[in-house]
């Protein structure tokens, strides 16, 4: 290893290396953020190796050196300044990651260089830098960086930054199955009121039905496509039963012409739609279970609107009143019930649930490692 390298072993490894890019607030860790941990890791192990091999050559020269000749080894020292050391906010005191590096970097690249430098503190209380060779990093306060602590503080790095890459990669494994949901709703309500006109009552009863049924299918490539059919309907029946008087104001009568009346008025919306169409569906472990979160974008369906009118008797003839039914477009979107799975198998989840309002969903999935 030539003198160069050496200078820059130590003096690289100190000074603030964050990746370019998007600001990632120091949050936690995406699938997308895999490749920058990959790179981070590769460039720690290849410095944990150099630093290593600095120290190993290093012990060499010191014990074949008589005596504590601190000028002999200037040879390979650095130059008189300050090093920068990554994510300290100030030299000497106990390690603080700075903000900038972690609005720079996701989560688990900086805490493993808060690890990386915990160790550093950790070394200076239990080992004299004196038992151990003197390659030294001169600061304005006199302080030191021992090639033993970076080389301990990249394996330290490199063992959390590992732990972390296979973490997230088994979190980002592609789950594959089916997830179905059907969710069958039916109410109707009945009201009565006293006629406004005429001797009578009036009755209202109102209908509605859902049937919604979604599948969801989730490849081993490709996003999760949801296969959906919806058909609702919400019906309004007004039935009147009245006594009227028929009497002609222009004939002088002391008694009323009482004769029975009534009607039939229906007002149905049918609504319909289906599709396929791209879903969400998210799988995260937390606290020991997994939890599933679906979404379907909306479908376009269509809604007829049909009303039926029929008057019968009273003081005139029946009649019926049916015009044709209007078709207008339905937008349909339904809200899916999060999905709760205890751990018993971590790469299967399986089961079936109530949402508590007419709907079960059932879920079979199954995760599939891509990489090794």
């Amino acid at each position: 290893m030539n003198k160069t390298w050496r200078r820059a072993l130590l003096m690289v490894p100190l000074m603030l290396m964050v990746f370019a890019g998007r600001g990632f607030a120091g949050g936690p860790c995406t699938c997308d953020d895999i490749p920058r941990i990959k790179a981070r890791l590769a460039q720690r192990a290849r410095l944990a190796a150099a630093a290593a091999q600095v120290v190993a050559e290093a012990a060499q020269k010191w014990f074949s050196t008589a005596g504590w000749a601190k000028e002999r080894f200037k040879q390979i020292a650095f130059p008189n300044q300050e090093p920068t050391v990554e994510g300290v906010q100030d030299y000497g005191k106990p390690p603080q990651i700075t903000e900038e590096l972690k609005n720079a970097n996701c989560e688990s690249i900086w805490k493993a260089t808060q690890a990386h430098e915990d160790d550093h503190a950790a070394f200076d209380k239990t080992i004299s830098n004196t038992r151990y060779p003197w390659i030294m990093v001169f600061g304005q306060e006199g302080g030191s960086v021992l090639a033993p602590k970076e080389a301990r503080g990249y394996a330290v790095e490199v063992a959390y930054l590992t732990k972390e890459l296979e973490r997230i990669q088994k979190e980002c494994d592609p789950w594959t199955g089916t997830i179905s949901y059907r969710l069958v709703q039916n109410r109707e309500d009945a009201s009565e009121r006293k006629a406004i006109s005429g001797d009578g009552t009036v009755t209202t009863t109102t209908k509605s039905s859902v049937n919604y049924d979604v599948t969801i299918r989730i490849e081993s490539t490709g996003r999760p496509r949801a296969f959906v059919t919806a058909n609702e309907s919400d019906t309004s029946e007004e039935i009147g039963k009245v006594r009227i008087d028929c009497r002609r104001p222009t004939i002088a009568r002391h008694e009323p012409e009482w004769k029975s009346a009534g009607w039939d008025h229906v007002t149905s919306m049918e609504h319909t739609a289906s599709g396929n169409v791209d879903a969400g569906v998210s799988v995260t472990f937390a606290n020991g279970r997994y939890r599933i979160d679906l979404d379907v974008p909306e479908i376009q369906g269509t809604t007829n609107v049909i009303v039926r009118k029929h008057n019968d008797g009273g003081c005139g003839k029946p009649n019926d009143n049916n015009p044709a039914p209007v078709r207008v477009p339905w937008h349909m979107k339904k809200s899916l019930p999060v999905i709760d799975n205890p751990v018993q198998k971590p790469d299967a989840l399986q089961g079936r649930d109530s949402d508590g309002r007419g709907g079960i969903v059932t879920w079979n999935l199954t995760r599939t490692p891509m990489r090794k």
